[in-house]
């Protein structure tokens, strides 16, 4: 817009100028003075440039003036926005509050005190497991008609299921080879009756499932390195001499369950002779986990034992025969033996 006014101008000075040559050339006038037409012609330029100049400045201030007011428009809608904005977070505030107001307090349970894992006592029930056990007897007393005192013991116990063969050594075998699960087998062999060969394979057998083992034998001096020698090996112990007749056996752990649980029973000092030869044999350590409980001699010893504990407890060897000494002590010592036996035999298995 500002070069087509610029335009207008220029040809305004230009017909002007052709109007003033007109009249120079058509009317003669009276000598005057010379005219220099070419200032008058840049004066007109001048004056419409600056005519031009001040209408553009205005166009300027113009649109300035347009721009301040579309800017104070866009600050006033800004503005109106911000507050239209506010107002919603605060509707939204007061709706929240409202909201909370009308929920029900938030009950907090009482902190949970937390228990510290039971512990299971191993012994628990163990009486009446010793009740139940599955017991297997071989005791060769009936025919000398001198009482089956093991057997004797078991029911006083209170142990029903349970198998006495007497002295019939193949139904004793019979039962060692049947399925049955037996938690304790007893071998008392007194009465010079020789339980060997493959019997003690067959007690092996039961023996490498953890089943608890009572044995009374009389005859490692003749069949010690027979056998029977697996099952003494693996308890660790083995013949060391010959016990002719019978003696005071001294406890060498006077504190052993074997003599303290459930019975308490005293040293056989004295005795009462039955046999009056081949009454049992004195034993020794050879590794294993054996101990020798008692003995011949006052204080413990390596050797001269004459009842040993191993496997873990599952197992004991008595190397004496019971009716050389006194009923009452015998049997309070096989029910200590049973119970020992037993406690251990379920303790592994459980």
């Amino acid at each position: 817009m500002k070069t087509n006014r610029f335009s207008i101008a220029v040809i305004a000075v230009i017909v002007i100028l052709v109007q003033v040559a007109c009249l120079s050339s058509s009317t003669p006038a009276p000598a005057v003075p010379v005219v220099d037409e070419t200032k008058i012609a840049l004066g007109v330029a001048a004056t419409s440039f600056a005519i031009q100049q001040t209408a553009d400045a205005k166009t300027v201030d113009d649109n300035q003036a347009q721009q301040n007011a579309d800017l104070q428009k866009t600050m006033d809608a800004l503005s109106v926005q911000q507050t239209v904005i506010a107002m919603q977070q605060e509707q939204q505030e007061q709706e929240q509050q409202q909201q909370e107001q009308q929920q029900p307090p938030e009950v907090i349970a009482p902190p949970v005190e937390v228990q510290p894992p039971a512990v299971v006592d191993p012994m628990a029930g163990m009486d009446e497991k010793i009740r139940n056990a599955k017991v297997l007897i071989f005791e060769d007393t009936v025919e000398l008609g001198i009482g089956q005192w093991i057997e004797d013991t078991v029911r006083h116990m209170g142990i029903t299921d349970y198998v006495q063969t007497d002295d019939y050594s193949g139904h004793f075998m019979e039962k060692l080879n049947s399925p049955t699960k037996w938690d304790l087998i007893i071998v008392g062999a007194e009465a010079k009756t020789k339980v060997q060969g493959e019997f003690w394979d067959a007690i092996m057998e039961h023996v490498n499932r953890k089943v608890a083992v009572i044995a009374e034998v009389w005859y490692l001096d003749l069949l010690g390195y027979g056998r029977i020698k697996a099952f003494t090996s693996e308890c660790g112990v083995a013949y060391s001499s010959n016990f002719d007749l019978a003696e005071s056996i001294y406890w060498w752990d006077q504190f052993n369950p074997v003599f303290t649980t459930p019975n308490t029973v005293d040293p056989l000092i004295h005795y009462s002779r039955y046999w009056d030869n081949q009454c049992g044999d004195k034993l020794k350590v050879t590794g294993g986990d054996a101990k020798l409980i008692a003995g011949y001699k006052v204080k413990p010893a390596s050797s001269g034992g004459f009842i040993a504990t191993c496997m873990e407890g599952r197992t004991i060897i008595q190397t004496f025969s019971n009716h050389d000494y006194h009923e009452d002590q015998i049997k309070d010592l096989w029910e200590n033996y049973i119970t020992y036996t037993l406690t251990n035999h379920f303790l592994t298995t459980q």
